[in-house]
């Protein structure tokens, strides 16, 4: 059985690199524009960024901000409140649901696991409206 050929691109006039498996892989400036918007969704939600972070150290964390944010909507909270104003404390109807700040000279993956904790917390906590139905039943 003969094994199919595999196309060499030549880089330099390539558009794009491919992985093993032909996959596209992103190049450089798409890396960076990528790692742009990171900080700065990051930097718009009040975390701490110290400028030292790479790519991967932003996306991982940008992921970890999303499923913290999911689990606080699945639990009936409102991210404007939760999230709150840079520079402004955030004042949560719910602080379970306040989202941690980065501390200085706290590096990435550690931040990442407190949120990790953080988001765990918020998706065992009782959901915004039943605790409202029993203020109002009880």
């Amino acid at each position: 059985m003969r094994t199919p050929a595999v196309p060499i691109r030549d880089h330099a006039t390539s558009p794009q690199a491919e992985d093993i498996e032909g996959r596209s892989m992103p190049d450089a400036d798409d890396q960076e524009r990528a790692a742009q918007v990171a900080r700065s969704r990051l930097a718009t939600l009040g975390i701490h960024l110290t400028g030292r972070e790479s790519p991967d150290e932003l996306a991982e964390l940008q992921d970890a901000v999303e499923r913290f944010e999911e689990a606080i909507e699945r639990r009936g909270g409102d991210l404007m409140v939760y999230e709150g104003v840079p520079g402004k404390p955030v004042q949560p109807d719910d602080p379970q649901f306040a989202m941690p700040r980065r501390q200085a000279g706290e590096s990435v993956a550690s931040y990442i696991q407190r949120l990790e904790r953080t988001t765990a917390e918020v998706r065992r906590h009782r959901s915004i409206e039943s605790a409202g139905e029993e203020s109002a039943g009880g």
